[in-house]
């Protein structure tokens, strides 16, 4: 643990203290980062522009409550809330961001549980899920990190935490091997079931699909980069399988193979 003007800064946190400004009503402060986001889905497969909107969002948020009026009535943003728009929060994250990158963003971590979002005429709330996890004391959130399968956020119940796991492995998986597989198959869901019922993660679901599609794309094998046969029984040999390069000539030879 490194001390610093404002504190004492917890491991896995950077040494960058984010200065809010999100507006008038929100004291300057800062924002803690853990450097175990990098590692997590919502940050190994965003876009650069979202993983902007991310951050920009935390900082955003109040850090202690604070009073708006909000569809009429006089409503107390707690922390890790904030009222803003979508051209505040473009305009927080810079010139190179879009509006639409912002509504694409916000609906695909809503989607995710990372936050809430309430628009009307007047404004929109945001509701960053389970702030204390990031910005409670140490002691907290080193309790949270123990917890293996969660993404940033714990989710509320266990079946919104499932739906959840099963929406990142996959949208992961195709992303990674450019295909369109559904997180609400069934079959699929039972196969991501029964590897976390064995105490596996979702960073070793992550790892047998980067440690495979390195080895299988552009081979003969690269059909094989389904839910059927990666979450199946040889999970854990795929998952302690050290990652193989194929040579790119050896690739041109099965690509011409697979077209015949």
């Amino acid at each position: 643990m490194r001390s610093s003007r404002t504190g004492s800064i917890p491991s896995g946190i950077t040494d960058v203290q984010f200065r809010c400004k999100a507006g008038d009503d929100m004291d300057a402060g800062w924002v803690k980062l853990y450097r175990e986001l990098m590692d997590r889905p919502i940050w190994l497969t965003s876009t650069k522009e979202q993983k902007v909107i991310l951050i920009t969002l935390l900082m955003m948020a109040n850090h202690k409550a604070n009073d708006w009026e909000w569809q009429g009535n006089k409503f107390t943003v707690q922390p890790g809330q904030f009222v803003t728009s979508l051209d505040s929060i473009k305009n927080a994250c810079g010139s190179d961001i879009s509006v639409q990158n912002i509504r694409t963003a916000l609906a695909r971590f809503e989607k995710l549980e990372f936050l809430t979002n309430k628009s009307t005429k007047s404004g929109r709330l945001i509701t960053i899920v389970n702030w204390a996890f990031y910005q409670g004391e140490e002691k907290n959130q080193q309790s949270n990190q123990q917890r293996p399968n969660k993404d940033l956020t714990p989710n509320k119940n266990d079946k919104n935490d499932k739906n959840n796991i099963y929406t990142q492995v996959i949208d992961y998986l195709n992303q990674k091997t450019g295909t369109n597989f559904r997180p609400t198959a069934k079959e699929t869901q039972r196969l991501i079931n029964a590897r976390l019922n064995e105490s596996f993660t979702v960073d070793d679901f992550i790892k047998v699909i980067d440690t495979k599609s390195v080895e299988w794309k552009g081979t003969e094998f690269e059909k094989y980069l389904r839910p059927a046969t990666l979450f199946g029984p040889k999970f854990e040999n795929y998952l302690n399988a050290k990652p193989i390069q194929q040579p790119e000539q050896q690739r041109r030879v099965q690509r011409i193979l697979n077209q015949e």
